[in-house]
C-alpha cells in the first residue's frame, strides 16, 4: 500500500498472535492508519468506545470468540468493513447469518503482501457519494443488495414493493436494482419513471424470470445489467464497479444498423441450465448465421451463450429474438480507447434458436439496405 492510503482510517485490530500482530501493526503504520489493537478481550465494551473504518480480527481470541461482537460492530457503523484472519474458517461456516457481514476471510498464515492487497481492497469506494434504490421483497437477497451497496461505499434505500412509491421517488438516485416480481406487481411501470427523474441512472434487473422483459422491449433498452436468480454478491458487485468504471449507456442507446437496437448477451450455464449474467455489448457486425461484438466482459471460445436482440420490425413494432449460439473466435483490441475491451465472434446454433427464422428475415433485409 501507498504511504497515507490509510490516513484518517481508525483500524480496529483483535489479534492474541503476536507474530500476526505484528505483521499488521507494521503493514498498517506504513499506510498511515490509526490502530486499536487488542491482545486479548477482558471487557468487550471498550471495543466500541470507538468509531472504526475497518476491523481486522481473529476469531478465536484466548477464549473470546470475536464473531459475537460483529453485529453490533455494524450496527455501530454499517460501511465498516471486515477482515477475519484465522487458522479456523470452519467456525465461521457454521454461522451463515455472521458470515454475510464480513468482506474478507483470510487463512493463516498470511503474508504482508496479501494483508496488504486485501486491506487496498476495503478502502476502495467506487459507490462513495452515489445513492442506490433497491426494490426486492426477498428479506435475504435485500440484506445481501444493501451489504454490498455499504461495502461499495455507496448509500442504499431499499423497499420491499411499491407501495411508497411517491417516497421512493421524491430520491435521486445513480443506480437502481429491481426485482422484476414482488409478490402480485411488477417493478416495470417503475423504470420508465425512474428514467424520467434520473436520466443518467444505472438500472439493474435481479430476476428468477428474465425472460418477462420479452413482452416489454421499450423497457429492455433501459436496462445496464440483467442478472438471472441466484446470483453471487461476487458477480453484482463486480458489474456494479464496471457500471460505473467503464460507462457505456451510450452504446445501449445506439443501434448499430438500421432496425436493430441493441443486444443482449450471457454466457449459458449449462450445468445450472441457466444464464448468468445479461450484459449489452457494442453491436459490431451481424450476419445471417452470426454476429461480433465488442464487450469489456470476458467470454472464452466454445463458449456457448444466449442472446437477446431488440429489433425494430417496422416504425412502431419491436420484438425481442432470442438466439443460441457459440463463440467461435476471440482477439484483443488495441488503442488506448478500447481499454480493456476484446472483440467475439458467435455462429448461432439455428436448431436452438427459436427466432433463427425470424433474424434471417430481418438480418436479410438490412444487410439489402
Amino acid at each position: 500500500m501507498e504511504a497515507d492510503s490509510l490516513k484518517d482510517k481508525e483500524i480496529l485490530i483483535i489479534e492474541d498472535s503476536r507474530v500476526s500482530r505484528s505483521v499488521l501493526e507494521r503493514v498498517i503504520s506504513q499506510a498511515g492508519g490509526n490502530m486499536h489493537v487488542f491482545s486479548a478481550v477482558d471487557d468487550p465494551d471498550q471495543i466500541f468506545d470507538n468509531y472504526y473504518d475497518i476491523a481486522i480480527m481473529d476469531i478465536m481470541v484466548n477464549d473470546f470468540n470475536t464473531i459475537d461482537i460483529i453485529p453490533q460492530l455494524k450496527e455501530q457503523n454499517p460501511n465498516l468493513r471486515i477482515i477475519i484472519q484465522t487458522a479456523l474458517p470452519d467456525l465461521l461456516n457454521k454461522r451463515p447469518e455472521i458470515q454475510q457481514m464480513v468482506d474478507f476471510l483470510i487463512e493463516k498464515p498470511a503474508t504482508a503482501e496479501k494483508i496488504s492487497r486485501v486491506i487496498e481492497q476495503c478502502i476502495y469506494r467506487p459507490l462513495k457519494g452515489k445513492h442506490a434504490l433497491i426494490v426486492e421483497d426477498a428479506r435475504v437477497s435485500r440484506q445481501a443488495l444493501v451489504r454490498i451497496i455499504h461495502r461499495l461505499g455507496g448509500t442504499p434505500y431499499a423497499y420491499t414493493d411499491l407501495n411508497e412509491q411517491n417516497t421512493l421517488l421524491a430520491q435521486k438516485y445513480d443506480l437502481a436494482i429491481l426485482d422484476l416480481l414482488l409478490g402480485s406487481e411488477t417493478s416495470i411501470p417503475l423504470i420508465p419513471e425512474l428514467r424520467k427523474r434520473n436520466p443518467e441512472i444505472f438500472i439493474f434487473i435481479v430476476s428468477a424470470m428474465p425472460s418477462i422483459l420479452h413482452n416489454h422491449p421499450d423497457v429492455m433498452a433501459e436496462l445496464a445489467y440483467i442478472f438471472q436468480k441466484p446470483v453471487s454478491d461476487r458477480l453484482l458487485e463486480k458489474n456494479l464497479i464496471l457500471a460505473f468504471e467503464q460507462p457505456y449507456s451510450d452504446r445501449r442507446k445506439s443501434p448499430r444498423k438500421h432496425g436493430l437496437s441493441h443486444c443482449w448477451v450471457a454466457r449459458f450455464d449449462k450445468e445450472l441450465n441457466k444464464p448468468e449474467l445479461f450484459e449489452s455489448p457494442y453491436l459490431a457486425d451481424v450476419s445471417n448465421s452470426g454476429m461480433s461484438f465488442h464487450s469489456f466482459m470476458q467470454y472464452d471460445v466454445a463458449d456457448e451463450v444466449i442472446i437477446w436482440i431488440l429489433a425494430h420490425k417496422s416504425p412502431h413494432q419491436e420484438k425481442i429474438l432470442e438466439l443460441r449460439g457459440v463463440v467461435r473466435w476471440m482477439k484483443k483490441l488495441q488503442g488506448d480507447e478500447s481499454q480493456s475491451m476484446n472483440s467475439f465472434g458467435v455462429e448461432f446454433n439455428r436448431e436452438a434458436s427459436p427466432s433463427f427464422t425470424e433474424w434471417q428475415t430481418i438480418v436479410t433485409r438490412l444487410i439489402e439496405k
